[in-house]
Order: structure tokens, then C-alpha cells, then sequence
């Protein structure tokens, strides 16, 4: 079953982030990185707006129109992150984006797969692709 995989991989990586302990190997294995032209920054726009642009806002700023309302998993208010400027949590590397995108982030409202938007390698990688622009074009 793909989908406890998944969930158990996102747990790991999870507990990873909290004790800030760096295991290898990695909890999924990262697949090659696509190329990144043209097509592809169109296509990592339209995934950031159909995902990520309520919380993050439109410039990666935080301040989407559901910024106000989230929640972590104990009920906390919490503010989604300013994807242009805040350090990031986890780092700020292609690699590392990409696994927060892919497994999501437990206990948050990037929830990990099944109800998590970024079901594809391709997407996430677009997706990590995506957050570099925003923090480039601050």
C-alpha cells in the first residue's frame, strides 16, 4: 500500500525536522531533477496558484486570503511562512524544497499525501523550482 508508505516516510521526515537530525539515507529517495525552461515555469505558476497561493500569497509573501484562518494539527493558530524572505524551516535547497513539497509537512496544513496537492515528483520539483524564483524576485 502506496499510500502508508507515504505516510510513514512523511513521519520519519517529520521527526527528522523537529529533532533537526540529518539521517541518511533520505527518507525517499530523490529522483532526478528535471530541466526547469520555460514550459515548466508556466507549469510550476499554475501549480502555485491552484495550491499554494491561498496560504502563501500571490508573491510567496504569506499573506494569502486563508493565511488568517490556518491551523496546526493541535488546533493552533499558525502563519504560513513568507516564502520570499523567511529563513526557510528545513533549508532552502532544491533538494530539500523538494521534500517538503512532496512528503508535505505533518502537523501543518501541508499536510502530507493523500490529501496533499503534490502527488508527482515532477510537480514537487516544479513547485521547489517555483519558491526559488519567489525568494530570487524579493
Amino acid at each position: 500500500d502506496t499510500g502508508g508508505e507515504w505516510e510513514r516516510w512523511a513521519v520519519v521526515y517529520y521527526v527528522q525536522q523537529l529533532s533537526q537530525i540529518e539521517l541518511d539515507p533520505k527518507p525517499y529517495p530523490i529522483p532526478a531533477h528535471p530541466a526547469f525552461g520555460d514550459a515548466e515555469k508556466r507549469a510550476a505558476g499554475r501549480l502555485y496558484l491552484t495550491h499554494c497561493v491561498k496560504c502563501h500569497g500571490q508573491k510567496g509573501h504569506g499573506d494569502g486570503v486563508a493565511a488568517d484562518t490556518l491551523k496546526d494539527a493541535a488546533g493552533n493558530p499558525m502563519k504560513p511562512r513568507n516564502l520570499a524572505a523567511e529563513p526557510m524551516a528545513g533549508g532552502s535547497e532544491p533538494e530539500q524544497l523538494f521534500y517538503r513539497i512532496r512528503l508535505g509537512m505533518a502537523g501543518t496544513p501541508m499536510e502530507p499525501p493523500e490529501s496533499y496537492p503534490a502527488q508527482q515528483d515532477k510537480d514537487a520539483w516544479a513547485l521547489a523550482e517555483y519558491v526559488l524564483m519567489l525568494r530570487e524576485a524579493k
